[in-house]
């Protein structure tokens, strides 16, 4: 869980900037994921609910999300407002066209590839917004469901709640240990700090990611 007076200063430089919440939580997302790679060239996968756009769907419970890759590229040493708004009109160009089904995506761009390969993107982020109020006799609460083994190498499902925001992470165990992963969430809530407090820090000044070079 996030703390709630870090929460308070995202919302705050969110709507300073004209951003989002979840923008805000994706481009620090892309510098984590700069911080333990070293790449400046960056995939990272979101979730759109496209098929709630269909009329015959709106009605129905189940799981219609379509996966998105947002690209973004950090080698120019961006601010961290500046790849903000970067990350912003990625997010933009690739929901404006998240009706378009993923694997019809890597069946175009790779025909022989297999359509459940994750080879576009391994790292991936989400943001559930807050449940509406279901009245004083109704709540909502999320649950983990065994899925039988992670399909991306890392992924970060966030909740946002009135004040808070909680995370729960899925990993790949072949590729992280669960004390990495602890250092991982650490490293993140680390980054927010730095980019509220100093948004306007430059990618290669960022201490934390100093620290792990």
């Amino acid at each position: 869980t996030l703390r709630r007076d870090l929460v308070a200063l995202l919302r705050r430089l969110n709507h300073r900037e004209g951003s989002t919440l979840f923008c805000m939580l994706l481009a620090a997302f892309y510098l984590l994921v700069h911080c333990y790679s070293g790449q400046s060239d960056l995939i990272v996968g979101t979730f759109s609910p496209a098929g709630r756009k269909r009329l015959e769907v709106q009605h129905l419970l189940g799981y219609f999300l379509n996966p998105v890759a947002v690209r973004v590229i950090l080698s120019d040493n961006p601010t961290f407002i500046e790849l903000l708004h970067r990350a912003g009109s990625a997010t933009s160009e690739a929901i404006s066209n998240d009706d378009v089904p993923f694997e019809d995506v890597v069946r175009e761009l790779t025909p022989t590839a297999d359509p459940d390969d994750n080879s576009y993107f391994s790292v991936a982020l989400s943001l559930q917004p807050r449940a509406p109020d279901l009245g004083v006799s109704w709540t909502v609460t999320s649950m983990d469901a065994e899925s039988g083994g992670a399909k991306l190498d890392l992924y970060l499902a966030f909740i946002e709640l009135a004040d808070q925001l909680h995370v729960r992470v899925q990993y790949n165990a072949d590729v992280f240990e669960y004390a990495e992963i602890e250092k991982l969430v650490d490293d993140f809530q680390s980054i927010l700090q730095i980019c509220v407090a100093r948004p306007n820090t430059r990618v290669s000044e960022m201490p934390i990611i100093k620290a792990n070079r």
